[in-house]
This record gives C-alpha cells, sequence and structure tokens, in this order.
C-alpha cells in the first residue's frame, strides 16, 4: 500500500489496517501511516486486498445443537443467611 491510497482511508479503516500489519492503531494517522508503509514494503501481503475475507470457524455444537462446553449463563438464586449476631469489640 501507498502513503495516497492510505490517506484516503477513515480513521477505522486505516486502524484496521493498521491492525493487519502488526503496527499500532493508537498512533497519530501520519504515523500509522508511514509505519504500514514501510512494513509493506518489506514483507510482502498475506492475501489480496481484494480477496475476501477467511471464513470464521463455526461454534462447536454438541449432538442436541446447544453450543459446546463453556461458561454457564443460567442464573441460580442462593438463600443467604442475613441474620448476623457479629459482636465487634
Amino acid at each position: 500500500m501507498d502513503e495516497i491510497t492510505l490517506g484516503k482511508l477513515s480513521r477505522a479503516q486505516l486502524q484496521k489496517v493498521a491492525k493487519d500489519h502488526g503496527v499500532k492503531a493508537n498512533m497519530k494517522s501520519v504515523v500509522i501511516i508511514q509505519e504500514v508503509v514501510k512494513l509493506s514494503k518489506d514483507v510482502p501481503p498475506l492475501q489480496d486486498e481484494e480477496s475476501e475475507e477467511p471464513q470464521r470457524k463455526k461454534a462447536k455444537m454438541t449432538e442436541e445443537r446447544h453450543p459446546a462446553a463453556g461458561p454457564s449463563t443460567r442464573t441460580v438464586d442462593v438463600p443467604v443467611d442475613t441474620s448476623c449476631e457479629c459482636h465487634v469489640p
């Protein structure tokens, strides 16, 4: 990518390009452009700019078509004893 093309991108698009090239995206746009141009000259791109993004893997499903193991999102009410006879000296 060249400076002119990168300069025409919106800030959000420029940040995405920066992340794709391993450049910190929280720098000034001018610095991001310089770094991306420098890296793109040294390292060939991983894929064509016009090629589609690779498809994301689908979540693994169990036989019952529920998401595979993960943190529980179920809420459980647990009785709590609120009677406290604490004596603080």
